[in-house]
């Protein structure tokens, strides 16, 4: 099959090879393919091609690729009696290229006459569209339900995970205080069962207070034993620090 190549671009609509397109001889078909390259301006478009002066029109495919139709060969043309217009349309937009001729070179007669081949109209082929377009829709639809599906499965399965934690940490709790295990914040690990930590301060501090007592008695000794006079007031205040002294430490050692 013979290709030849349109170049649209702006109100053009142009051929690789100067002079006009020609299409084969009349009474001829499933010959010629034209290869639409949608240039300037024409990228995005729906573009239709309507060929003159049979009037047949048809949808230029995503590849470009057209079969000219047999209404279009069917009679000889000369140079100006044929002529094709291409038409793009999108949204807010509609572009008309300048006519591109074309010619259908005679022949003598030929008896009989071969059946041709049916070229679907336009209503049909856009019917044929708008079936693709609906098929193409419902699928998606389908893909969109089937993945809101498996999130929500997803999403349960994660929320039973977490309720699953949640009872665990439950029932651990529970078991801790069935055996009458008692957890303190204070200790050296917190949330463990009770250890010596809190004992061990307390009895750090007794040490502590011991000695600054018995640092006290040793100054009250020096001070008896230096040879400065002591006067009886000052004898009995040092007896009562003593015996003060003897009952706090007594009562220290106990605690400890």
């Amino acid at each position: 099959m013979k290709h030849q190549t349109i170049l649209l671009s702006g109100y053009s609509a142009r051929t690789e090879r100067a002079g006009p397109l020609m299409l084969g001889t009349a009474g001829s078909y499933g010959n010629e393919q034209l290869q639409i390259r949608r240039g300037n301006g024409w990228e995005a478009l729906n573009v239709r091609v309507v060929f003159h002066p049979c009037g047949a029109e048809l949808l230029v495919p995503e590849d470009g690729i057209l079969t000219v139709p047999w209404e279009a060969t069917d009679s000889p043309l000369d140079r100006g009696q044929g002529r094709i217009v291409f038409q793009g349309v999108s949204e807010g937009r509609v572009i008309h290229t300048a006519d591109l001729f074309y010619e259908v070179r005679p022949h003598s007669p030929v008896p009989g006459h071969p059946p041709r081949e049916h070229v679907p109209v336009l209503s049909e082929e856009l019917l044929k569209r708008v079936y693709e377009i609906g098929a193409a829709a419902e699928s998606s639809a389908r893909s969109a339900q089937s993945a809101e599906a498996s999130a929500s499965l997803a999403s349960n399965k994660a929320q039973a995970a977490q309720d699953a934690q949640s009872a665990a940490a439950s029932s651990a709790e529970e078991a801790k205080k069935a055996a009458g295990i008692t957890l303190d914040a204070t200790l050296t690990v917190e949330g463990n069962a009770a250890d010596a930590k809190a004992t061990g301060d307390a009895v750090g501090q007794l040490k502590s207070d011991l000695t600054a007592l018995e640092s006290i008695v040793t100054a009250i000794q020096e001070k008896l034993n230096s040879a400065l006079p002591v006067d009886a007031v000052t004898v009995k205040e040092i007896n009562d620090m003593l015996v003060e002294y003897f009952e706090n430490k007594a009562v220290l050692e106990v605690e400890a």
